[in-house]
């Protein structure tokens, strides 16, 4: 499930590479910190326990196995409470108070460096919530209550794992979910018979789901619509059925890429929202170009509140190597610390950077298997003119990147 739930509890996993390095084999440990929540003044308080915890920590275990993760949790030392109204009514992306709920839950994760934060909460009514919720453009995860986390009429295990899959950046298995085949059939005969509007995640490793509500709890492993046979991901952890237990192949490595990615970043995705006094590249004149148009892009879609301004620099070739200079003036000459803020992204190249002609700080690989802001990019020292040319040239690539594209942010100036 991607929503929130009644109860909150944070949950604070540590990164632990048991392997020594995060794209090396073996084992990679992240440690969890449960924080239960209540309100403001100490009611409704959410349905867990800290032994609760190790139940839903076991199932992720056997999950994640597979994309060399393995989490940590010990009741006596991970389990804290947290007295807040706002976070302990949270339902969602839609709450009217969603924003600064983001805020709170984002800040409370930073408090917790290297660790990732669950958050058990009761819900906004007077009755739990049931339901969980999370995702890779922000820091925690949202949990119901042991007793109340139902499904198909069992207690579910598995929430948790689920809510993990999107943490680390995994979307479900489906694009939509029917009432029943009917509806199902609708949709595909819409798209003119092509599977892949069931397709949720882009994986070529797990089949398109057509999820039909009322066969998550059924003994039912395949449908037919239109003529067109469906084998359901029933094992699945990020679809909706009762037996749903698993990773493919794809969902474990990215899984595990992200796991990698949020470490860097103290388990956080990275904010370009508070840079200070930001340069919008995108603003900048284009002196020259290897050919392509700079486009400015919003970021919408992708967590528009993690780019300075909601907006990107978009530029680049997909198929070749591509540069383009931009005219840098600057108020007073003199020696500045320069940092860049980009993108990263599938089919993103590897960015060098040159100021005057000469070369920056070090290359950096763009490329990621999401669109995801890539954090402070130091440059070092520079000397400036009052009028500059910065030039970003994208020469090589990673060899899964599907491009030489580059998205770029802004620059951050500071005076030596």
């Amino acid at each position: 499930m991607s929503r929130w739930v009644p109860l909150i509890v944070f949950l604070c996993l540590s990164a632990v590479d048991v392997s020594g390095a995060a794209s090396a084999g073996g084992t990679y440990a992240i440690r969890i910190q449960a924080i239960r929540v209540a309100d403001d003044d100490g009611s409704r308080r959410a349905l867990v326990e800290a032994a609760d915890v190790v139940q839903w920590v076991d199932f992720a275990n056997t999950c994640y196995r597979p994309a060399g993760l393995r989490f940590l949790y010990e009741p006596e030392r991970d389990f804290t409470d947290l007295r807040s109204t706002l976070l302990n009514g949270v339902t969602g992306n839609t709450d009217p108070d969603w924003l600064e709920a983001r805020a709170e839950g984002n800040r409370v994760a930073a408090t917790h460096p290297d660790a990732l934060v669950v958050f058990f909460r009761h819900g906004p009514d007077a009755e739990p919530t049931g339901a969980g919720f999370s995702w890779w453009t922000y820091d925690f995860i949202v949990m119901p209550g042991w007793a109340v986390a139902e499904h198909c009429g069992v207690e579910k295990p598995k929430m948790l794992s689920h809510e993990i899959g999107h943490y680390l950046g995994l979307p479900h298995t489906f694009a939509g979910m029917y009432q029943s085949e009917v509806g199902a059939e609708l949709a595909f005969e819409r798209s003119e018979l092509d599977p892949g509007c069931f397709d949720g995640d882009g994986f070529t490793d797990t089949p398109p789901d057509p999820l039909v509500r009322p066969y998550e709890c059924e003994d039912v492993d395949r449908i037919a619509l239109m003529g067109e046979t469906f084998v359901l991901p029933r094992t699945n952890i990020m679809s909706y059925y009762f037996e749903a237990k698993s990773l493919s192949p794809q969902q474990a490595a990215r899984a595990r890429w992200i796991a990698a990615y949020r470490r860097e970043h103290g388990m956080s995705t990275p904010s370009h929202a508070g840079v200070d006094s930001p340069i919008e590249l995108e603003s900048l004149k284009v002196i020259r170009t290897s050919g392509p148009t700079k486009t400015d892009q919003p970021m919408d879609g992708f967590g528009r509140e993690l780019w300075s301004d909601g907006t990107q620099m978009f530029f680049g070739d997909s198929e070749a190597p591509s540069h383009i200079r931009l005219e840098l003036p600057v108020d007073k000459p003199g020696w500045y610390d320069v940092t860049l803020y980009g993108t990263r992204a599938p089919d993103y190249g590897e960015v060098t950077v040159l100021i005057n002609g000469r070369r920056c700080g070090h290359s950096f690989n763009a490329y990621a298997p999401l669109v995801l802001p890539s954090g402070a990019i130091p440059l070092g020292s520079v000397r400036l003119r009052r009028s500059n040319v910065i030039e970003f040239r994208t020469d090589t690539r990673d060899e899964a990147s599907k491009g030489y594209l580059m998205g770029l942010d802004c620059l951050q100036l500071k005076r030596n």
